[in-house]
């Protein structure tokens, strides 16, 4: 092809002639930006053994003028034949064909001439391509990809991903250059349009596989999962401008600005830009959480969203999300957001710390109200049972000093939370104790492993590794402080053992944290659960975990219902035994009834502590925030 190609470019002249070495110079433009020593040395015993068999080309300097000291030659092509040459000590000099060519011929000659070659490196031939293209120092340049790309005779696909390699940041350009990372690693690199995070994920895939840098494979998963945002699943409109970018449409750092040099995705619009992604959702919660004051609800942040609703993805007890329907309330199919319309009575807007999610909840009893004031409370046979709890919110909640009955819901909550709460104990105790039947392992390793996988445990789960650990949570300080100067005082004492049960019980610990993952924990098919599940079979556990839980379960259900007759103040009917042995049992053998385990209970959640032992995370904020250990006691 390139003959041919080049007979196309090359204007008619003389027939080519030898010239000493020292009247050439080499061209600017040669894509070949490194010269192998040992191919000139090949060359130039080839060409001492059967002389030069194929003349380069050359034109006049267009940077020579008489006198100046430049040579008057200037090379097109043949850079590693006059090398060779010029370091003979004899010979005729170098055949050279010499022809009066433009800048753009030369680049275009040089560019056909390279480009079959095996040995010419991809980002040479990219910054060749890239001067072949029209710009402020080159009017003559191709104007435009595709021009380029049919005069080339190779797909558009082809020249985007060649010339993005142009825009390499130096550390990755030296390590392809250095041949660490292939072409197509480099051009997955390359499409990153933002130089500190294209310097990051170079460093990663760098790091590969213990020093091993990445295959394509895995570069491409790495960039796709750490440094590329789905659009679809963006917290914000795409379309609209904000502070820091346009719309998103606009940006030419998303992978649909040019799908040439993005061919594996297909999961959708991809943005490479983490910074402006999270700067926009940052300002998109801010004007959510402004036009939420400014339409009178009561804004809510930090601790203080999170003791009103300690779970992100329900409402606690008593309030209703507003972006939703009511079912419980009324058959209209409207969320209730169209109905209380642009000003919602009582409404209360979070900033969740948990999910970095606004969610708006209104208290039932501002619900009703409105339901009833335009029609559409549905008619109930008896009172309603469920409203809001006390809290600092607006004035609702219980006015009244007779205690409500508990619905289904919260009873049902409350058991789950108490099964919970026994089960991961003892289970957790169990694995224990078959932990420390292991073999040691190198503690460093242990060390950093266990952190690494500690470190990423929600709160209750980290405070259950403390617990099981027989160490003290402090709530006031950073979890990761305390828990690294644990692991360095394990470390100095050369604890490898403590270690390894640390490392073992992280795997497991918040499937017992939480009651749905508790239950959870017996589903074959659930992913989260795996480790524990393995854990469990490693150790002979399986079998016996169940029957422990259920009996957990039991005695949950009942402490709960007896709890519940306490605080309501019912007297249970006594059955004919029970009846028949309080009759006739002596005045002095009578003993006091046996008190209920749980001591303190947190109303809205269900969650229960029985004095005994470290005070619980719910508990523990709870008091922070200012409320005082008498207020959950059951009796009060």
């Amino acid at each position: 092809m390139s003959i041919e190609r080049l007979n196309e470019l090359m204007p008619p002249g003389p027939t080519p002639r030898y010239y000493p070495p020292s009247l050439f110079r080499a061209s600017p433009t040669q894509p070949r930006r490194r010269v192998k020593p040992a191919k000139v040395e090949e060359m130039r015993a080839s060409i001492e053994q059967a002389g030069q068999q194929q003349a380069i080309l050359a034109r006049p300097n267009p940077e020579h003028t008489e006198g100046d000291g430049q040579p008057p030659l200037e090379i097109v092509f043949g850079h590693q034949r006059w090398e060779a040459i010029g370091g003979l000590e004899s010979g005729p000099g170098v055949l050279a064909n010499v022809r009066e060519l433009t800048d753009q011929q030369v680049k275009q000659i040089q560019m056909i001439e390279n480009m079959d070659r095996e040995d010419l490196h991809p980002y040479d031939e990219a910054a060749g391509l890239q001067r072949l293209l029209r710009s402020e120092q080159n009017a003559d340049g191709f104007a435009s990809v595709d021009e380029l790309a049919a005069w080339l005779r190779k797909s558009r696909r082809w020249v985007y991903q060649r010339l993005s390699l142009t825009r390499l940041c130096e550390k990755a350009r030296d390590a392809f250059l250095d041949d660490k990372i292939n072409a197509s690693v480099a051009a997955l690199l390359a499409r990153m349009e933002d130089q500190e995070q294209q310097l990051e994920a170079t460093e990663k895939i760098l790091a590969g596989w213990g020093g091993d840098p990445y295959s394509f494979r895995a570069a491409a998963k790495l960039l796709q999962d750490e440094f590329m945002l789905n659009l679809s699943n963006a917290p914000f409109d795409i379309q609209a401008t904000f502070e820091i970018a346009g719309p998103c449409g606009q940006c030419p750092k998303r992978s649909g600005a040019n799908p040439d040099l993005f061919a594996e995705i297909s999961s959708g619009d991809m943005c490479q830009d983490r910074g402006c992604f999270g700067a926009k959702a940052r300002e998109t919660i801010e004007r959510k959480l402004a036009s939420a004051e400014a339409a009178g609800h009561q804004v809510m942040r930090g601790s203080e969203a999170l003791r009103l609703m300690p779970n992100y993805s329900a409402p606690p007890n008593g309030y209703y999300l507003l972006a939703e329907t009511c079912p419980k309330l009324t058959d209209s199919k409207k969320p209730l957001s169209e109905i209380f319309g642009a000003k919602a009575r009582g409404a209360v807007t979070l900033l969740h710390p948990n999910s970095e999610t606004v969610i708006t909840i209104v208290p039932e009893a501002d619900v009703r109200k409105v339901l009833k004031a335009k029609g559409l409370l549905r008619q109930e046979t008896q009172a309603p049972t469920d409203v809001a709890p006390k809290s600092s919110v607006g004035t609702q909640g219980n006015q009244g000093t007779k205690a409500r009955p508990r619905t289904q819901h919260e009873l049902t909550h409350a058991t789950r939370s108490l099964t919970a709460e026994k089960f991961s104990l003892a289970a957790g105790t169990m694995f224990r104790d078959h932990l420390r039947q292991l073999d040691a392992m190198p503690i460093e390793l242990a060390r950093i492993v266990a952190f690494q996988r500690v470190n990423e445990l929600n709160e209750p789960a980290m405070q259950l590794v403390f617990a099981l650990q027989g160490w003290p949570f402090d709530q006031e300080y950073d979890e990761e402080d305390q828990l690294a100067t644990k692991l360095d005082e394990l470390v100095a004492a050369g604890s490898s053992g403590t270690l390894g049960e640390l490392l073992v019980h992280a795997a497991f610990a918040e499937n017992l944290a939480t009651y749905w993952s508790v239950e959870n924990l017996f589903d074959e098919e659930d992913d989260t659960c795996y480790a524990a599940n393995e854990i469990a079979a490693l150790f002979g556990l399986k079998d016996q975990l169940k029957p422990l839980y259920d009996q957990f379960a039991a005695e949950a259900a009942i402490e709960v219902e007896a709890e519940e007759d306490k605080r309501l103040g019912r007297i249970k009917p006594k059955d004919a035994t029970d009846a028949f042995v309080e009759a006739h049992a002596p005045a002095s053998g009578k003993t006091a009834a046996k008190k209920s385990s749980v001591k303190y209970r947190k109303q809205d959640t269900g969650e229960t502590w029985s004095g005994r032992g470290l005070q619980p995370a719910w508990l523990k904020a709870a008091i922070s925030a200012g409320d005082r250990l008498e207020d959950f006691e059951v009796t009060a």
